[in-house]
C-alpha cells in the first residue's frame, strides 16, 4: 500500500524508480459511485516509470491488486 496527500492547487507527479514495474491500483473506494472526493479517482500510476500522478487537493491510496 502506498498513500499520497497533495495539498497544492495543482496536480503533481511523483516518480519513485524503486517502485517501477510493480503492480499498483487505485484503492476501489476512490472509484466507487458514492466516493466523497471524485477528484481522487483521477489519480494514476505508470508502472513503466514508477510515476504516481496525484490530483490537486486530494489524499489517495494505491494498493497491490489481488
Amino acid at each position: 500500500m502506498t498513500s499520497f496527500i497533495n495539498v497544492d492547487k495543482a496536480a503533481h507527479a511523483i516518480v519513485i524508480p524503486a517502485l517501477s514495474a510493480r503492480a499498483f491500483a487505485l484503492h476501489p473506494v476512490h472509484l466507487a459511485a458514492g466516493a466523497a472526493d471524485t477528484r481522487a479517482g483521477q489519480a494514476t500510476y505508470d508502472a513503466t516509470t514508477g510515476t504516481f500522478t496525484i490530483p490537486p487537493r486530494t489524499a489517495v491510496v494505491f494498493v497491490v491488486p489481488q
